[in-house]
């Protein structure tokens, strides 16, 4: 995920050893990252060994695998969005030549182009800007970029332009696919 969005879901760091023991572990003072660690943390639920408890790789995806990927893809779209923006034009993680302001109705083709581009890096195929499947995610977007009831600055609304929410939920939906854990 950190290599596709740049996005790295982390924890606050904690000290839960005494350090005057000197078999205890060294106090945590950078972020934890979730997706990697045992302790408080989803890595063996996303298939992680520790070699304790859990000697092989889970090979399939059950629910706890399915939520995580869900939350996790969420926070992922929202980072993409909120930090690719930001930056310079060849800065950028995934959205490279996006500018947060595509109308459906204007930009369609620039936005089948970014979609099948967004793909191929997310899945690994090659979709062409009019394919069926570029042609769903392309009805996401122009539905929720004409959706303005969830849009706002209050909790529970989405934040940014109409081009940017609607990026924000492309990209959600793209990396709940099951392709991505398969990949």
């Amino acid at each position: 995920m950190q290599d596709l969005t740049g996005f790295i879901w982390t924890r606050l760091p904690d000290d839960d050893e005494d350090d005057a023991d000197p078999k205890s572990d060294p106090p945590r003072t950078a972020p934890v990252p979730l997706l990697t660690t045992e302790e408080r943390a989803f890595k063996i639920i996303l298939g992680g060994i520790n070699g304790t408890s859990v000697s092989a790789r889970s090979q399939g995806v059950n629910a706890s695998v399915a939520l995580v990927q869900r939350k996790l893809a969420a926070l992922a779209a929202d980072h993409v969005v909120e930090t690719d923006l930001s930056q310079p034009d060849g800065a950028r993680t995934l959205l490279a030549g996006v500018t947060g302001t595509e109308s459906p109705d204007v930009n369609e083709a620039a936005i089948r182009g970014h979609i099948a581009r967004i793909a191929r890096r997310f899945y690994g195929m090659r979709l062409a800007p009019g394919s069926p499947e570029v042609g769903v995610w392309f009805g996401l977007y122009r539905d929720l970029y004409r959706d303005t009831s969830q849009g706002g600055t209050r909790a529970g609304q989405v934040p940014g332009t109409s081009g940017q929410r609607a990026w924000r939920g492309v990209l959600t939906a793209m990396l709940r696919s099951p392709r991505i854990i398969f990949y």
